[in-house]
Protein backbone atom coordinates (compact mmCIF):
# COMPACT_ATOMS: atom_id res chain seq x y z
CA UNK A 1 0.00 0.00 0.00
CA UNK A 2 2.81 2.41 0.86
CA UNK A 3 4.59 1.62 -2.41
CA UNK A 4 1.47 2.60 -4.38
CA UNK A 5 0.96 5.74 -2.24
CA UNK A 6 4.46 7.07 -2.96
CA UNK A 7 4.33 6.03 -6.64
CA UNK A 8 1.06 7.87 -7.32
CA UNK A 9 2.23 10.83 -5.29
CA UNK A 10 4.94 11.12 -7.92
CA UNK A 11 2.40 10.67 -10.73
CA UNK A 12 0.33 13.67 -9.59
CA UNK A 13 3.20 15.65 -8.05
CA UNK A 14 4.06 18.13 -10.79
CA UNK A 15 0.40 18.86 -11.61
CA UNK A 16 -0.19 20.48 -8.24
CA UNK A 17 1.02 23.73 -6.70
CA UNK A 18 4.67 23.51 -5.55
CA UNK A 19 3.71 23.91 -1.91
CA UNK A 20 1.19 21.06 -2.14
CA UNK A 21 3.70 18.97 -4.07
CA UNK A 22 6.20 19.43 -1.25
CA UNK A 23 3.59 18.79 1.45
CA UNK A 24 2.47 15.38 0.08
CA UNK A 25 5.76 13.45 0.58
CA UNK A 26 6.44 15.25 3.86
CA UNK A 27 3.00 14.24 5.16
CA UNK A 28 3.52 10.63 4.10
CA UNK A 29 6.89 10.49 5.82
CA UNK A 30 5.41 12.05 8.97
CA UNK A 31 2.65 9.43 9.04
CA UNK A 32 5.24 6.68 8.65
CA UNK A 33 7.27 8.17 11.47
CA UNK A 34 4.23 8.25 13.76
CA UNK A 35 3.19 4.69 12.89
CA UNK A 36 6.59 2.97 12.88
CA UNK A 37 8.37 5.37 15.30
CA UNK A 38 11.46 5.09 13.09
CA UNK A 39 12.25 4.90 9.37
CA UNK A 40 15.33 3.08 8.17
CA UNK A 41 17.52 4.58 5.49
CA UNK A 42 16.69 1.67 3.18
CA UNK A 43 12.94 2.33 3.42
CA UNK A 44 13.45 6.06 2.94
CA UNK A 45 15.52 5.52 -0.21
CA UNK A 46 12.95 3.04 -1.56
CA UNK A 47 10.02 5.41 -1.05
CA UNK A 48 11.85 8.37 -2.61
CA UNK A 49 12.84 6.17 -5.55
CA UNK A 50 9.21 5.13 -6.12
CA UNK A 51 8.12 8.78 -5.98
CA UNK A 52 10.70 9.71 -8.62
CA UNK A 53 9.66 6.78 -10.82
CA UNK A 54 6.03 7.91 -10.71
CA UNK A 55 7.03 11.50 -11.50
CA UNK A 56 9.26 10.52 -14.43
CA UNK A 57 6.89 7.93 -15.94
CA UNK A 58 3.87 10.25 -16.07
CA UNK A 59 5.88 13.22 -17.32
CA UNK A 60 7.18 10.96 -20.09
CA UNK A 61 3.62 9.91 -20.96
CA UNK A 62 2.38 13.51 -20.96
CA UNK A 63 5.22 14.65 -23.21
CA UNK A 64 4.42 11.93 -25.73
CA UNK A 65 0.74 12.88 -25.62
CA UNK A 66 1.50 16.56 -26.27
CA UNK A 67 3.79 15.66 -29.19
CA UNK A 68 1.10 13.43 -30.71
CA UNK A 69 -1.56 16.13 -30.41
CA UNK A 70 0.74 18.75 -31.96
CA UNK A 71 1.63 16.41 -34.85
CA UNK A 72 -2.01 15.67 -35.51
CA UNK A 73 -2.85 19.37 -35.45
CA UNK A 74 -0.12 19.98 -38.05
CA UNK A 75 -1.56 17.30 -40.35
CA UNK A 76 -5.07 18.73 -39.98
CA UNK A 77 -3.84 22.23 -40.79
CA UNK A 78 -2.18 20.84 -43.94
CA UNK A 79 -5.46 19.12 -44.91
CA UNK A 80 -3.79 15.69 -44.98
CA UNK A 81 -6.21 12.70 -45.03
CA UNK A 82 -5.97 10.42 -42.00
CA UNK A 83 -7.17 7.01 -40.90
CA UNK A 84 -9.73 6.83 -38.09
CA UNK A 85 -11.66 4.12 -36.26
CA UNK A 86 -15.05 4.70 -34.65
CA UNK A 87 -14.58 4.26 -30.91
CA UNK A 88 -18.16 4.69 -29.66
CA UNK A 89 -21.67 3.71 -30.68
CA UNK A 90 -22.85 6.25 -33.32
CA UNK A 91 -25.90 8.06 -32.01
CA UNK A 92 -28.69 9.82 -33.94
CA UNK A 93 -31.08 12.23 -32.25
CA UNK A 94 -34.85 12.14 -32.66
CA UNK A 95 -34.93 15.48 -34.45
CA UNK A 96 -31.96 14.77 -36.75
CA UNK A 97 -32.09 11.06 -37.64
CA UNK A 98 -29.71 11.51 -40.60
CA UNK A 99 -26.95 13.00 -38.43
CA UNK A 100 -24.69 10.76 -36.38
CA UNK A 101 -22.37 11.75 -33.57
CA UNK A 102 -19.53 9.51 -32.49
CA UNK A 103 -15.99 9.43 -31.16
CA UNK A 104 -13.20 8.34 -33.53
CA UNK A 105 -9.71 7.22 -32.57
CA UNK A 106 -6.83 8.42 -34.75
CA UNK A 107 -4.91 5.50 -36.28
CA UNK A 108 -2.45 7.20 -38.64
CA UNK A 109 -1.81 10.15 -40.97
CA UNK A 110 0.38 9.13 -43.93
CA UNK A 111 3.37 7.47 -42.20
CA UNK A 112 2.78 9.02 -38.77
CA UNK A 113 1.13 6.99 -36.01
CA UNK A 114 0.36 8.34 -32.52
CA UNK A 115 2.19 6.72 -29.62
CA UNK A 116 -0.70 7.46 -27.26
CA UNK A 117 -4.41 6.87 -27.97
CA UNK A 118 -6.06 10.10 -29.15
CA UNK A 119 -9.73 10.42 -30.06
CA UNK A 120 -11.86 13.26 -31.43
CA UNK A 121 -15.61 13.86 -31.42
CA UNK A 122 -17.19 13.95 -34.89
CA UNK A 123 -20.57 14.76 -36.38
CA UNK A 124 -21.39 12.91 -39.61
CA UNK A 125 -24.27 13.31 -42.04
CA UNK A 126 -24.82 10.73 -44.75
CA UNK A 127 -24.34 6.98 -44.89
CA UNK A 128 -24.79 5.33 -41.50
CA UNK A 129 -21.64 4.25 -39.70
CA UNK A 130 -21.18 1.51 -37.11
CA UNK A 131 -18.94 0.94 -34.13
CA UNK A 132 -15.47 -0.24 -35.18
CA UNK A 133 -15.64 1.03 -38.78
CA UNK A 134 -12.30 2.24 -40.10
CA UNK A 135 -12.64 5.51 -42.02
CA UNK A 136 -10.27 7.37 -44.31
CA UNK A 137 -10.40 10.99 -45.38
CA UNK A 138 -9.87 14.56 -44.23
CA UNK A 139 -11.99 16.76 -42.00
CA UNK A 140 -13.79 19.59 -43.69
CA UNK A 141 -13.73 21.97 -40.72
CA UNK A 142 -10.82 24.23 -39.81
CA UNK A 143 -9.18 23.37 -36.52
CA UNK A 144 -9.30 26.08 -33.88
CA UNK A 145 -5.96 27.45 -32.61
CA UNK A 146 -7.20 26.47 -29.16
CA UNK A 147 -7.09 22.80 -30.16
CA UNK A 148 -3.60 22.19 -28.77
CA UNK A 149 -4.34 24.11 -25.56
CA UNK A 150 -7.53 22.13 -24.98
CA UNK A 151 -5.64 18.88 -25.47
CA UNK A 152 -3.00 19.57 -22.87
CA UNK A 153 -2.68 16.67 -20.43
CA UNK A 154 -4.28 18.64 -17.63
CA UNK A 155 -7.45 19.04 -19.71
CA UNK A 156 -7.55 15.75 -21.58
CA UNK A 157 -9.56 12.95 -19.99
CA UNK A 158 -8.57 9.36 -20.64
CA UNK A 159 -6.80 10.11 -23.93
CA UNK A 160 -9.83 11.97 -25.33
CA UNK A 161 -9.88 15.48 -26.71
CA UNK A 162 -12.61 17.96 -25.87
CA UNK A 163 -12.64 19.84 -29.19
CA UNK A 164 -15.81 19.05 -31.21
CA UNK A 165 -15.41 18.87 -34.99
CA UNK A 166 -17.81 18.65 -37.91
CA UNK A 167 -17.32 16.75 -41.13
CA UNK A 168 -19.22 17.17 -44.37
CA UNK A 169 -21.09 14.44 -46.20
CA UNK A 170 -18.92 11.66 -47.66
CA UNK A 171 -15.70 13.26 -46.43
CA UNK A 172 -14.79 10.09 -44.54
CA UNK A 173 -15.05 6.84 -46.49
CA UNK A 174 -15.45 3.46 -44.82
CA UNK A 175 -12.50 1.41 -46.02
CA UNK A 176 -12.43 -1.57 -43.66
CA UNK A 177 -14.37 -3.45 -41.01
CA UNK A 178 -12.39 -5.10 -38.20
CA UNK A 179 -12.03 -8.87 -38.20
CA UNK A 180 -11.70 -11.22 -35.25
CA UNK A 181 -8.04 -12.04 -35.81
CA UNK A 182 -6.99 -8.41 -36.39
CA UNK A 183 -8.91 -6.80 -33.51
CA UNK A 184 -10.64 -9.47 -31.39
CA UNK A 185 -11.84 -7.13 -28.63
CA UNK A 186 -13.32 -4.53 -30.99
CA UNK A 187 -14.82 -7.28 -33.17
CA UNK A 188 -16.54 -8.86 -30.15
CA UNK A 189 -18.04 -5.59 -28.95
CA UNK A 190 -19.08 -4.67 -32.49
CA UNK A 191 -20.81 -8.03 -32.93
CA UNK A 192 -22.81 -7.64 -29.71
CA UNK A 193 -23.76 -4.01 -30.44
CA UNK A 194 -24.87 -4.79 -34.01
CA UNK A 195 -26.94 -7.72 -32.74
CA UNK A 196 -28.70 -5.44 -30.25
CA UNK A 197 -29.28 -2.72 -32.85
CA UNK A 198 -30.72 -5.25 -35.31
CA UNK A 199 -33.17 -6.98 -32.98
CA UNK A 200 -34.03 -4.21 -30.52
CA UNK A 201 -33.81 -1.03 -32.59
CA UNK A 202 -37.35 -0.07 -31.51
CA UNK A 203 -36.05 0.56 -27.99
CA UNK A 204 -33.99 3.49 -29.26
CA UNK A 205 -37.22 5.44 -29.81
CA UNK A 206 -38.11 5.28 -26.11
CA UNK A 207 -37.63 8.58 -24.20
CA UNK A 208 -35.31 6.82 -21.75
CA UNK A 209 -33.32 4.84 -24.34
CA UNK A 210 -30.19 6.77 -23.35
CA UNK A 211 -30.36 5.33 -19.83
CA UNK A 212 -30.60 1.80 -21.25
CA UNK A 213 -27.63 2.31 -23.59
CA UNK A 214 -25.56 3.83 -20.77
CA UNK A 215 -26.18 0.87 -18.49
CA UNK A 216 -25.87 -1.82 -21.17
CA UNK A 217 -22.92 -0.58 -23.27
CA UNK A 218 -21.48 2.32 -21.28
CA UNK A 219 -22.52 4.82 -23.98
CA UNK A 220 -23.84 8.10 -22.55
CA UNK A 221 -24.36 10.03 -25.79
CA UNK A 222 -28.06 9.19 -25.83
CA UNK A 223 -28.72 10.92 -22.51
CA UNK A 224 -30.78 14.08 -22.97
CA UNK A 225 -30.25 17.37 -21.09
CA UNK A 226 -33.31 16.48 -18.99
CA UNK A 227 -31.62 13.23 -17.95
CA UNK A 228 -28.40 14.97 -17.00
CA UNK A 229 -30.28 17.65 -15.05
CA UNK A 230 -32.09 15.11 -12.88
CA UNK A 231 -29.00 12.91 -12.45
CA UNK A 232 -26.89 15.88 -11.41
CA UNK A 233 -29.46 17.34 -9.01
CA UNK A 234 -29.97 13.91 -7.46
CA UNK A 235 -26.19 13.26 -7.32
CA UNK A 236 -26.56 9.81 -8.91
CA UNK A 237 -24.67 10.28 -12.17
CA UNK A 238 -22.47 7.33 -11.18
CA UNK A 239 -25.42 4.96 -11.69
CA UNK A 240 -25.43 5.43 -15.47
CA UNK A 241 -21.71 4.73 -15.72
CA UNK A 242 -20.58 1.10 -15.76
CA UNK A 243 -18.59 0.93 -12.56
CA UNK A 244 -17.15 -1.52 -10.08
CA UNK A 245 -20.59 -1.88 -8.50
CA UNK A 246 -21.91 -3.54 -11.66
CA UNK A 247 -18.81 -5.72 -12.11
CA UNK A 248 -19.07 -6.94 -8.50
CA UNK A 249 -22.76 -7.72 -8.92
CA UNK A 250 -22.17 -9.67 -12.14
CA UNK A 251 -19.31 -11.60 -10.50
CA UNK A 252 -21.49 -12.61 -7.55
CA UNK A 253 -24.36 -13.64 -9.82
CA UNK A 254 -22.01 -15.84 -11.86
CA UNK A 255 -19.90 -17.54 -9.22
CA UNK A 256 -22.55 -19.51 -7.29
CA UNK A 257 -24.29 -21.08 -10.33
CA UNK A 258 -20.94 -21.87 -11.96
CA UNK A 259 -19.64 -23.47 -8.77
CA UNK A 260 -22.79 -25.62 -8.55
CA UNK A 261 -22.50 -26.69 -12.20
CA UNK A 262 -18.78 -27.47 -11.82
CA UNK A 263 -19.49 -29.67 -8.81
CA UNK A 264 -22.31 -31.46 -10.62
CA UNK A 265 -20.06 -32.12 -13.61
CA UNK A 266 -17.46 -33.75 -11.37
CA UNK A 267 -14.72 -31.11 -11.34
CA UNK A 268 -12.04 -31.82 -8.75
CA UNK A 269 -11.81 -28.14 -7.75
CA UNK A 270 -15.24 -26.64 -8.49
CA UNK A 271 -14.44 -23.36 -6.73
CA UNK A 272 -11.34 -22.77 -8.87
CA UNK A 273 -13.12 -23.78 -12.08
CA UNK A 274 -16.04 -21.46 -11.33
CA UNK A 275 -13.71 -18.53 -10.55
CA UNK A 276 -11.73 -18.98 -13.76
CA UNK A 277 -14.87 -19.26 -15.92
CA UNK A 278 -16.42 -16.27 -14.11
CA UNK A 279 -13.24 -14.25 -14.77
CA UNK A 280 -13.41 -15.06 -18.49
CA UNK A 281 -17.07 -14.05 -18.67
CA UNK A 282 -16.31 -10.90 -16.68
CA UNK A 283 -13.53 -9.97 -19.13
CA UNK A 284 -15.94 -10.36 -22.06
CA UNK A 285 -18.47 -8.21 -20.19
CA UNK A 286 -15.84 -5.52 -19.54
CA UNK A 287 -14.99 -5.52 -23.26
CA UNK A 288 -18.67 -5.22 -24.24
CA UNK A 289 -19.29 -2.24 -21.94
CA UNK A 290 -16.32 -0.34 -23.32
CA UNK A 291 -13.49 -1.02 -20.83
CA UNK A 292 -14.03 2.11 -18.77
CA UNK A 293 -11.43 2.91 -16.07
CA UNK A 294 -13.74 1.91 -13.22
CA UNK A 295 -14.52 -1.41 -14.94
CA UNK A 296 -10.84 -2.17 -15.41
CA UNK A 297 -10.20 -1.29 -11.76
CA UNK A 298 -12.89 -3.72 -10.58
CA UNK A 299 -11.78 -6.49 -12.95
CA UNK A 300 -8.10 -6.19 -11.97
CA UNK A 301 -9.08 -6.28 -8.28
CA UNK A 302 -11.15 -9.40 -8.98
CA UNK A 303 -8.15 -11.08 -10.66
CA UNK A 304 -5.78 -10.10 -7.84
CA UNK A 305 -8.15 -11.54 -5.25
CA UNK A 306 -8.50 -14.72 -7.34
CA UNK A 307 -4.73 -15.24 -7.46
CA UNK A 308 -4.26 -14.45 -3.76
CA UNK A 309 -7.11 -16.77 -2.74
CA UNK A 310 -5.76 -19.59 -4.88
CA UNK A 311 -2.34 -19.20 -3.24
CA UNK A 312 -4.01 -19.51 0.19
CA UNK A 313 -2.86 -16.05 1.24
CA UNK A 314 -4.74 -13.39 3.14
CA UNK A 315 -4.61 -9.82 1.88
CA UNK A 316 -6.09 -6.60 3.15
CA UNK A 317 -8.58 -4.81 0.84
CA UNK A 318 -6.34 -1.73 0.70
CA UNK A 319 -3.40 -3.87 -0.38
CA UNK A 320 -5.53 -5.42 -3.12
CA UNK A 321 -6.61 -1.95 -4.25
CA UNK A 322 -3.00 -0.73 -4.31
CA UNK A 323 -1.84 -3.71 -6.37
CA UNK A 324 -4.69 -3.24 -8.85
CA UNK A 325 -3.82 0.47 -9.19
CA UNK A 326 -0.21 -0.32 -10.07
CA UNK A 327 -1.28 -2.99 -12.61
CA UNK A 328 -3.91 -0.63 -14.03
CA UNK A 329 -1.28 2.07 -14.52
CA UNK A 330 0.85 -0.36 -16.51
CA UNK A 331 -2.16 -1.15 -18.72
CA UNK A 332 -3.02 2.49 -19.56
CA UNK A 333 -1.40 5.48 -17.79
CA UNK A 334 -3.83 7.84 -19.49
CA UNK A 335 -6.73 6.49 -17.45
CA UNK A 336 -5.33 8.18 -14.36
CA UNK A 337 -5.96 11.58 -15.98
CA UNK A 338 -9.64 10.62 -16.14
CA UNK A 339 -11.85 11.99 -13.37
CA UNK A 340 -13.85 8.76 -13.36
CA UNK A 341 -10.71 6.74 -12.64
CA UNK A 342 -9.59 9.11 -9.89
CA UNK A 343 -13.01 9.03 -8.25
CA UNK A 344 -13.23 5.25 -8.58
CA UNK A 345 -9.99 4.65 -6.67
CA UNK A 346 -10.52 7.57 -4.30
CA UNK A 347 -14.04 6.64 -3.22
CA UNK A 348 -13.24 2.92 -2.91
CA UNK A 349 -10.15 3.68 -0.79
CA UNK A 350 -12.18 6.06 1.39
CA UNK A 351 -14.89 3.42 1.90
CA UNK A 352 -12.24 0.88 2.91
CA UNK A 353 -10.77 3.29 5.47
CA UNK A 354 -14.25 4.08 6.78
CA UNK A 355 -15.07 0.39 7.07
CA UNK A 356 -11.94 -0.13 9.15
CA UNK A 357 -12.92 2.58 11.64
CA UNK A 358 -16.72 2.34 11.50
CA UNK A 359 -16.80 0.81 14.99
CA UNK A 360 -16.40 4.30 16.47
CA UNK A 361 -19.51 5.50 14.59
CA UNK A 362 -22.96 4.68 16.03
CA UNK A 363 -24.59 1.82 14.16
CA UNK A 364 -27.64 3.91 13.31
CA UNK A 365 -25.49 6.27 11.17
CA UNK A 366 -23.64 3.58 9.17
CA UNK A 367 -25.95 4.07 6.19
CA UNK A 368 -24.72 7.68 5.92
CA UNK A 369 -21.07 6.70 5.45
CA UNK A 370 -21.22 6.11 1.69
CA UNK A 371 -23.26 9.28 0.84
CA UNK A 372 -21.01 11.37 3.11
CA UNK A 373 -17.85 10.11 1.37
CA UNK A 374 -19.40 10.67 -2.06
CA UNK A 375 -20.40 14.19 -1.00
CA UNK A 376 -16.86 15.01 0.15
CA UNK A 377 -15.36 13.88 -3.15
CA UNK A 378 -18.05 15.76 -5.07
CA UNK A 379 -17.17 18.93 -3.21
CA UNK A 380 -13.43 18.41 -3.89
CA UNK A 381 -13.96 18.06 -7.64
CA UNK A 382 -16.98 20.25 -8.38
CA UNK A 383 -17.32 22.48 -5.32
CA UNK A 384 -20.89 21.46 -4.54
CA UNK A 385 -22.74 19.03 -2.28
CA UNK A 386 -26.30 17.84 -2.84
CA UNK A 387 -28.04 17.51 0.55
CA UNK A 388 -30.67 15.27 -1.00
CA UNK A 389 -28.05 12.76 -2.20
CA UNK A 390 -28.39 10.38 0.82
CA UNK A 391 -32.09 9.94 0.07
CA UNK A 392 -31.74 9.64 -3.72
CA UNK A 393 -28.82 7.21 -3.42
CA UNK A 394 -30.67 5.14 -0.83
CA UNK A 395 -33.54 4.78 -3.32
CA UNK A 396 -31.63 4.52 -6.61
CA UNK A 397 -28.65 2.28 -5.79
CA UNK A 398 -30.67 -0.75 -4.58
CA UNK A 399 -33.29 -0.31 -7.31
CA UNK A 400 -30.71 -0.13 -10.12
CA UNK A 401 -28.39 -2.76 -8.66
CA UNK A 402 -30.97 -5.40 -7.77
CA UNK A 403 -33.80 -4.72 -10.24
CA UNK A 404 -32.83 -2.78 -13.36
CA UNK A 405 -29.31 -4.14 -13.97
CA UNK A 406 -30.13 -7.87 -13.47
CA UNK A 407 -33.30 -7.46 -15.54
CA UNK A 408 -31.32 -5.73 -18.32
CA UNK A 409 -28.66 -8.44 -18.44
CA UNK A 410 -31.30 -11.18 -18.29
CA UNK A 411 -33.23 -9.55 -21.13
CA UNK A 412 -30.13 -9.35 -23.31
CA UNK A 413 -29.09 -12.96 -22.63
CA UNK A 414 -32.67 -14.11 -23.25
CA UNK A 415 -32.63 -12.42 -26.67
CA UNK A 416 -30.14 -15.08 -27.79
CA UNK A 417 -32.73 -17.76 -26.99
CA UNK A 418 -36.23 -16.28 -27.28
CA UNK A 419 -36.78 -12.85 -28.80
CA UNK A 420 -40.46 -12.42 -27.71
CA UNK A 421 -39.53 -13.08 -24.08
CA UNK A 422 -36.55 -10.74 -24.39
CA UNK A 423 -38.72 -7.93 -25.72
CA UNK A 424 -41.12 -8.43 -22.83
CA UNK A 425 -38.23 -8.16 -20.37
CA UNK A 426 -36.85 -5.06 -22.08
CA UNK A 427 -40.29 -3.47 -21.81
CA UNK A 428 -40.08 -4.15 -18.08
CA UNK A 429 -36.64 -2.50 -18.00
CA UNK A 430 -37.92 0.63 -19.72
CA UNK A 431 -40.94 0.74 -17.40
CA UNK A 432 -38.60 0.50 -14.40
CA UNK A 433 -36.45 3.35 -15.73
CA UNK A 434 -39.57 5.46 -16.31
CA UNK A 435 -40.81 4.91 -12.74
CA UNK A 436 -37.42 5.64 -11.18
CA UNK A 437 -36.83 8.73 -13.31
CA UNK A 438 -40.30 10.03 -12.53
CA UNK A 439 -39.72 9.56 -8.80
CA UNK A 440 -36.32 11.29 -8.93
CA UNK A 441 -37.78 14.11 -10.98
CA UNK A 442 -40.48 14.58 -8.35
CA UNK A 443 -37.86 14.66 -5.57
CA UNK A 444 -35.32 17.04 -7.09
CA UNK A 445 -37.51 19.06 -9.50
CA UNK A 446 -40.95 19.12 -7.86
CA UNK A 447 -42.24 22.08 -9.90
CA UNK A 448 -41.35 20.49 -13.23
CA UNK A 449 -42.71 17.13 -12.17
CA UNK A 450 -46.08 18.64 -11.19
CA UNK A 451 -46.21 20.61 -14.42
Amino acid sequence: MLFAAFFFSGVYLYRLHPSISFAIPVTLLYVLRRVWHSISAQHLITYCFLLLIGLYSHRHYDNRLVRDVMNYDAYLTSNVPCLYQIDSVPYSGHLTPQTQRFRARILSCTTWQPHTPIAIHLTHRGERRHYGDILYGHLSSVVSPKFILLCRPRSVRSSRTVQPMRISDRSLLRVYQPGFFEQPLIFTRRLVINYFMTHHHYLLQHPHAGLLMALLFGEQRGLTPAHWLVLKQAAISHLVAISGLHITLVARCLQMPLCFLSARLGAQQPALVSRVIASIILFIYVVIVGMSPSCIRAFVMHCVMLVVTQCYQRVQPLQCLSASALLHYLIDPGHFDHIGCQLSYGIVASLMFAHRYQAIIPRFFHWLIAPAIAGIWSYVYWGEVMLISPLTNAISIPFVSWVILPLTLLAFVTSLICLPMSRLLFDGVMLSWSLLFRLLQWLVLPHNALA
